[in-house]
C-alpha cells in the first residue's frame, strides 16, 4: 500500500475564497514596504521593496508593458507568378475573398477568408491572435522566478497517476505565472480521487479539518458529480470552510488518457487564487461571472497548452463542445445573442450555474480579447480597478478608455468572428 505524505515541490500553489485574501496595500514610491526585494504590479509599474537607510521603502517603480507580438511578416518576396492573395499591398480587411478559410498577411497580421454576416470577407485571424497570446503568456511565466511552497498532494489508491500529473503540471504553470498576484501562507491540501473512493474523499477532509456541515456538503456534491457521470466522472475546484481551503480532482476510473482537461483545469483552479488575490475581498464580489470563470478557461487553456495543437483542440472545443447545463453552444450563438449574454452574466450571479451555462467559453473569448487589447498589464490594471471601484463597467472605461457598452459589442462581435473562424471539424 502506498502510503500518503505531503510533498514539498519548488512551485507555489494556493487557492483561497475571496473572503480569505489577505487585502495588500497598492505600493507608492516613497511608502513603507515589508519584505526586502519583494515585487508589485500596479498602473503598469513594476514596484521593488529596496532598504534606504534602516526603512523599508517602495521604489519609484519601473514602467513594463506586456504586448501581443505581432505576426511576423513572411520573409521571401512574392515572384511576379504570385497570385493577388500573397500580395500584401493588394488587400485590405473588410475585402471580399473567395475561398472560405484560406489565409493571406494584410499589412503584417494575420487575415481569413471569413463567411460572416453572409459575406466571405477578409478578417483579422482570431486563432492567430491566440497563438500569439500564447507566446506573450509564455513569455511573461518564464521571466518569473519559480517560488518555493509546500504542496500536500493526496491521492487515493485508484486514482490514475499518469492524469493526477498531468494536472500538477498544469498547477506548476500557472502558480509561477500568478505567483506576484497571490503567496500562500501554508500548505494547501490537493486531493484526487475517484467515483469510488467517496469514504476516502470524506476521511481525507476530516484530517484537513472540516466541519462535519461542510464536510456533508461536499460529499453532497460527491454524490451529484458521480451520478451524473459515474466512472467518466470529471470535475474539479476548490472549497473549504473557515480557514481551511483545499483544491479537489474527481478521475473517473474510466479516464485513462491526458485531454484537453487535464491540461488545462490545474491552471484554470489556481488562476482562481490569482484573481482573487488581484481582486481582494473588497473587489471580488464586484467582478463578472464571465470574467471570473471565463477568465479562468482562457488562462487554463493558454498556461496548460503543449503546443498549437492543444491551442486549436480547445478553440474547437470551445465554440462546439457542450456544458452540462447550458442549452445553447456558443457556436450556436449570434451576435445579439452573445452581447446580452454577456450583460446577463456580470455580478451577483449564480456561483452554482456561472460557468458550465456557457461562461466558460463565453468568458474565456471575451478575457482574450481584453488581453489582446492591452496584455497581462491591462488584465492586472483591470482587476485593481474593480478593487478600488467596485464597479466592473467603470473599471473598463477606466482601463480601456471605452464604455462598457461599446465594450461589450465589440466582445461580442470578436466572438462572433472567432466562431465564424473556427469549422467543426
Amino acid at each position: 500500500m502506498r502510503k500518503i505524505l505531503p510533498i514539498v515541490i519548488s512551485t507555489l500553489v494556493l487557492l483561497v475564497l475571496p473572503t480569505q485574501v489577505q487585502a495588500a496595500p497598492s505600493p507608492k514610491a516613497g511608502a513603507a514596504c515589508t519584505k526586502l526585494n519583494q515585487t508589485q504590479i500596479y498602473k503598469n509599474l513594476k514596484f521593488t521593496c529596496i532598504k534606504s537607510g534602516k526603512k523599508l521603502l517602495w521604489n519609484k517603480g519601473q514602467s513594463i508593458s506586456i504586448l501581443i507580438p505581432p505576426t511576423p511578416t513572411p520573409t521571401t518576396t512574392p515572384s511576379p507568378a504570385s497570385t493577388p492573395e500573397t500580395v500584401q499591398t493588394q488587400k485590405k480587411l473588410g475585402d471580399p475573398c473567395l475561398k472560405e478559410f484560406e489565409k493571406i498577411i494584410i499589412s503584417g497580421s494575420a487575415a481569413m477568408c471569413t463567411q460572416i454576416n453572409g459575406n466571405k470577407t477578409w478578417e483579422n485571424d482570431t486563432f492567430e491572435n491566440l497563438v500569439n497570446s500564447w507566446k506573450s503568456i509564455q513569455k511573461y511565466k518564464s521571466s518569473q522566478k519559480i517560488p518555493n511552497a509546500a504542496l500536500d498532494f493526496r491521492y487515493s489508491l485508484l486514482v490514475n497517476t499518469k492524469i493526477s500529473n498531468s494536472i500538477i503540471e498544469s498547477f506548476m504553470s500557472a502558480s509561477q505565472f500568478w505567483q506576484e498576484q497571490y503567496l500562500p501562507s501554508k500548505p494547501i491540501p490537493v486531493l484526487f480521487f475517484t467515483e469510488k473512493d467517496r469514504n476516502w474523499f470524506g476521511q481525507q477532509m476530516l484530517q484537513i479539518g472540516l466541519d462535519e456541515k461542510c464536510i456533508d456538503q461536499q460529499l453532497t456534491q460527491f454524490d451529484g458529480e458521480v451520478k451524473r457521470n459515474g466512472e467518466y466522472v470529471n470535475a474539479a475546484g476548490y472549497a473549504g470552510c473557515g480557514d481551511t481551503t483545499f483544491f479537489d480532482f474527481y478521475i473517473g476510473t474510466a479516464r485513462v488518457e491526458i485531454g484537453l482537461n487535464e491540461l488545462k483545469v490545474g491552471a484554470h483552479e489556481y488562476t482562481h487564487s490569482g484573481q482573487f488575490g488581484a481582486l481582494t475581498s473588497k473587489g471580488a464580489d464586484f467582478a463578472p461571472c464571465w470574467f471570473i470563470e471565463g477568465g479562468a478557461e482562457f488562462y487554463g487553456t493558454v498556461l496548460g497548452a503543449r503546443n498549437e495543437n492543444d491551442l486549436k483542440a480547445s478553440t474547437v472545443d470551445q465554440v462546439w463542445g457542450g456544458y452540462y447545463l447550458s442549452d445553447m453552444l456558443m457556436g450556436s450563438r449570434d451576435q445579439a445573442n452573445l452581447e446580452a449574454f454577456i450583460e446577463e452574466n456580470g455580478i451577483n450571479y449564480n456561483h452554482q450555474v456561472c460557468g458550465p451555462n456557457g461562461a466558460y467559453p463565453v468568458g474565456a473569448q471575451a478575457t482574450a480579447y481584453l488581453y489582446l487589447l492591452k496584455g497581462q498589464v491591462g488584465i492586472l490594471d483591470f482587476m485593481s480597478h474593480i478593487k478600488t471601484d467596485h464597479d466592473f463597467k467603470l473599471a473598463i472605461q477606466n482601463v480601456y478608455g471605452i464604455s462598457w457598452e461599446q465594450m461589450k459589442k465589440d466582445m461580442a462581435a470578436y466572438i462572433h468572428l472567432v466562431i465564424a473562424q473556427t469549422p467543426k471539424n
